[in-house]
């Protein structure tokens, strides 16, 4: 009778712990009485960018939201297709949308623009990558493609100069740096700094290229965004968020887990995508977060200081 009743015991534990982890954003809101708001844009959140005095995300629709604005995401026109990936200049709105696996890069003019097909980028899933310089003003903001392995600079709605010369390469996936002088990288994981330093992730490192201080995360890092006001690096991972301290010239120097609910919000979710931009919106840090492929709590979600706390966007 002993075994059975401890055996029944054990198998509510644990299903009552499984159920509890698969739903933890909903315990960790009952247990802070937070309330979680409704996720306005739900799924898998790859970008989050700037142009002009709007920001935009995608996760296959768009969706806008004025710069400096708690929420208020609204969903926009989007080419044909599903949009996956966006990228910005200081003129001009980019999307890479997919229909099954081939996938092309469409341009618009923000804003009021209308969505054109940039001629020369389509191609099967793997043979497109759309990225910009995560700059936002003119002259140095730019965006990119690599198109069957060669990148280009996009010029408004065309594709513009081979970026060989200036060191992209096969492997290049992202972009630092201004428009006049580009740094390229075979990660994501890459942001601009303050003091004109430049940082990028290797694995479970976080480097600062300008002179080489490298600092350790506990887990590989997905995601960089800069947090200027708290002089820090916020690094998105493969399970959760991570506080990286910077010291007065801006080099890497300690690591911790993102406090304010973060942990418990997110728990062991991986980090899609993060950006930040300063004192422009009021320092909110905005983040894609889930597990991959598909799931219920796949979405984006905001840190706003006023607020205090992560939550749905």
């Amino acid at each position: 009778m002993h075994k059975k009743f401890y055996g029944f015991f054990s198998a509510f534990l644990l299903a009552l712990l499984t159920f509890s982890c698969s739903q933890q954003p909903i315990f960790w809101a009952i247990a802070q009485e937070i309330k979680l708001l409704d996720p306005s844009v739900k799924g898998n959140v790859h970008t989050i960018v700037r142009c002009a005095n709007d920001l935009y995300t995608a996760n296959g629709n768009i969706y806008r939201k004025p710069l400096a604005t708690e929420r208020g995401w609204k969903q926009i026109s989007k080419p044909a297709g599903n949009a996956v990936y966006l990228a910005a200049s200081d003129t001009h709105l980019y999307a890479m949308s997919a229909t099954g696996k081939e996938c092309q890069v469409y341009a618009m003019n923000v804003p009021g623009g209308e969505w054109q097909p940039v001629p020369g980028t389509s191609g099967k899933a793997d043979e497109i990558v759309l990225f910009d310089n995560k700059l936002t003003s003119a002259p140095d903001s730019a965006a990119y493609v690599k198109v069957k392995g060669t990148v280009h600079l996009l010029d408004h709605a065309t594709l513009g100069a081979d970026q060989t010369p200036n060191g992209a390469g096969a492997d290049t996936v992202a972009a630092l740096g201004s428009k006049s002088a580009p740094l390229f990288f075979n990660t994501r994981a890459v942001c601009n700094g303050g003091a004109g330093n430049t940082y990028r992730a290797d694995g479970k490192k976080v480097i600062n290229i300008s002179n080489g201080v490298e600092v350790s995360t506990s887990e590989e890092v997905t995601c960089l965004a800069f947090d200027s006001t708290n002089l820090r690096l916020i690094a998105g991972t493969k399970r959760g968020l991570e506080e990286i301290i910077l010291d007065s010239s801006g080099d890497p120097q300690s690591t911790a887990l993102l406090g304010a609910n973060a942990e418990a919000a997110f728990g062991e979710s991986e980090i899609f995508s993060l950006a930040c931009f300063g004192i422009f919106d009021n320092d909110a840090i905005y983040a894609g977060v889930g597990k991959k492929g598909s799931s219920n709590h796949n979405a984006l979600w905001g840190y706003y200081p006023s607020r205090g706390n992560w939550n749905y966007e």
